[in-house]
């Protein structure tokens, strides 16, 4: 699982998780635990983009749950 590009400060970022073609579910925590954005996708090809427009500057926990199995990346927004 890879977060890219991070720090993000083009308006978006991509996940990136190996030829994986299922439904995903993404959330978006702040570091004091607040969850500030959720998403179900349907990630293609391993890839899935998403924007950061709504993220104010700071660092953030990225959850990403594929088949029950969940990953969790800093990102960087700036």
């Amino acid at each position: 699982f890879t977060i890219y590009p991070n720090p993000s400060n083009t308006g978006y970022f991509n996940i990136a998780l190996s030829n994986v073609n299922s439904d995903v579910t993404v959330e978006v925590f702040s570091l004091l635990g607040q969850k500030v954005y959720e998403t179900n996708e349907t990630m293609v090809s391993g890839k899935l983009t998403l924007t950061t427009s709504e993220f104010s500057s700071g660092v953030y926990l990225v959850k990403m749950t594929v088949d029950g199995v969940s990953y969790t990346k800093k990102l960087i927004v700036e």
